[in-house]
C-alpha cells in the first residue's frame, strides 16, 4: 500500500515541475520581450515627418491555396519616405506595405529616428516582438497553470485516501 502513495505522489510530481517550469520559462520570454522593446524605443528617440515621395510596386507568384493549385500573382506596394534630420535629407524605403495602393504622394506620417545614426529610421514605436514573444509566454502560463492544477488535484485524491 505504502508503495501505492509514493506512485501517486511521484505521478503528481511531474505535472507540478512541469507546471512549474513552464511559468518559469514563460515569465523570462515575457521580460526578454520588454527588455528588447524597451530598448527599441530608447533607440529611436528623435522625432521626424516621413513625406511619401513614391511607391514602389511588388509582384511575386504564389501558388493559389485552392485545389488546383494554379499560380496567381500577388501585388504589394511600399512607400518610399523623405526625412530631414539637422538639415540633411535622407530616403527611406520601408518594408512595411499592402495590397493595395494607399500611399498618396506628399502625404506626410510621423517617423522616429536614432539621433546616433539619422539613417536609421522607423514608421511605428509600436513594440516589435510583442506579438509572439507575448503570445508564446501567454501560453506557457496557461499551460503551466493547468499542468500545476491537475498535479494538485492528482496530491488532494492521493490524499482523500490516507
Amino acid at each position: 500500500m505504502v508503495n501505492f502513495y509514493v506512485y501517486s505522489f511521484s505521478i503528481a510530481a511531474i505535472p507540478l515541475l512541469l507546471g512549474v517550469l513552464l511559468i518559469w520559462f514563460g515569465k523570462k520570454l515575457w521580460k526578454k520581450a520588454n527588455a528588447e522593446n524597451a530598448k527599441y524605443q530608447q533607440r529611436y528617440t528623435g522625432r521626424t515627418t516621413l513625406r511619401v515621395i513614391g511607391v514602389e510596386k511588388h509582384e511575386r507568384e504564389e501558388r493559389d491555396s485552392n485545389e488546383s493549385g494554379e499560380i496567381i500573382y500577388v501585388t504589394s506596394y511600399t512607400p518610399i519616405y523623405e526625412y530631414m534630420v539637422n538639415g540633411q535629407r535622407y530616403e527611406y524605403h520601408t518594408r512595411l506595405g499592402s495590397s493595395i495602393d494607399q500611399y498618396p504622394v506628399g502625404k506626410e506620417y510621423p517617423g522616429y529616428y536614432d539621433p546616433e545614426n539619422p539613417k536609421d529610421v522607423t514608421e511605428t514605436l509600436k513594440d516589435i516582438t510583442g506579438g509572439g514573444s507575448h503570445f508564446l509566454s501567454l501560453i506557457c502560463f496557461i499551460i503551466g497553470g493547468v499542468a500545476i492544477l491537475l498535479g494538485l488535484v492528482r496530491v488532494w485524491s492521493v490524499i482523500t485516501l490516507l
